[in-house]
């Protein structure tokens, strides 16, 4: 339960610069990671968890409100290599569903994520203006919340060991 209540406190600036200009989310890294933080709450589900669908429940919501946010208040996303890029993470997540192996899945879903963010760094190079420290350090949260979740969770019958979850601190 603390969890996602920390999850909507850290959310709050985010979508607070959002709304004030000071922030212009890319569209298709928040596609991506809405799919991962979807997926991740579906599997958990599917696996029969109980408390930990409120952290992946909520982090689920607040990537599609984010994502939402974005389609109208973000910037990028149509670009030839947006796309090429959305594919190839939308690939790394179709791997980490169908693989059977937990370390393939594992190095799906990290390569999805970290595709999500590359897809980021050009928009916040030409303009570090629209992204701000609190975005900063709220992205830094989120990416490892989502990356715990998604290596921590099941996916169909690929039980993934704990040891995985260490590779979020990695990332």
């Amino acid at each position: 339960m603390l969890a996602g209540v920390i999850g909507v406190l850290d959310t709050i600036p985010y979508v607070r610069d959002i709304l004030s200009g000071s922030t212009r989310p890319h569209r298709g890294t928040w596609l991506i990671w809405g799919v991962l933080a979807l997926v991740v709450c579906l599997s958990q589900r599917a696996d029969g968890a109980s408390w930990s669908l409120i952290m992946a429940g909520t982090q689920a919501v607040l990537t599609a409100l984010i994502f939402l946010l974005a389609v109208s208040r973000g910037v990028g996303g149509l670009s030839r290599m947006d796309v090429v890029l959305t594919a190839v993470a939308g690939a790394g997540v179709a791997g980490w569903i169908v693989a059977d192996a937990p370390i393939v899945a594992t190095c799906c879903v990290v390569a999805a994520d970290l595709i999500a963010a590359a897809m980021m760094l050009p928009k916040t190079y030409r303009d570090p203006e629209s992204e701000t420290l609190v975005t900063a350090q709220s992205l830094l949260i989120y990416q490892r919340r989502l990356t715990y979740a998604a290596t921590a969770a099941p996916v169909g019958s690929s039980n993934l060991p704990a040891t995985s979850v260490r590779m979020s601190s990695i990332a």
